[in-house]
């Protein structure tokens, strides 16, 4: 069975690859929740810290920014878009993009190239 010779890489994977390459910390329950679209990321803790929370839709992530806020105080928040592998900001309904990131979006397939026929 022939392969794409390049797999999508997870939504998980690169806000980790994401992290790791920016020391912020992921917290445990981040890896036991599923993985949306969106991540967030504390600026204002020391050192930076990921919400364990990710979003599927701006007006989420608008939601747990002001839910966070509610039980932490004000904050400043990074917001990824690790589907479009951006940084945005939410307005309303939209996230803008303000910058690209370098994030892997495809890997090399497992099986590597295969001989042509």
């Amino acid at each position: 069975m022939n392969q794409d010779p390049l797999l999508k890489t997870t939504y998980r994977e690169r806000v980790l690859e994401f992290c790791e390459r920016n020391h912020i910390v992921v917290p445990p329950a981040f890896n036991s929740r599923e993985c949306h679209k969106f991540a967030i990321i504390d600026r204002s803790a020391v050192p930076n810290k990921l919400c364990a929370l990710t979003a599927y839709l701006p007006w989420n992530v608008t939601e747990i920014i002001e839910q966070l806020e509610r039980e932490k105080g004000r904050r400043e928040w990074l917001v990824l878009d690790v589907k479009r592998c951006a940084i945005v900001k939410i307005e309303g309904k939209k996230a803008i993009k303000l910058e690209d990131l370098d994030l892997v979006r495809y890997r090399p397939s497992p099986l590597g190239s295969l001989p042509s026929t």
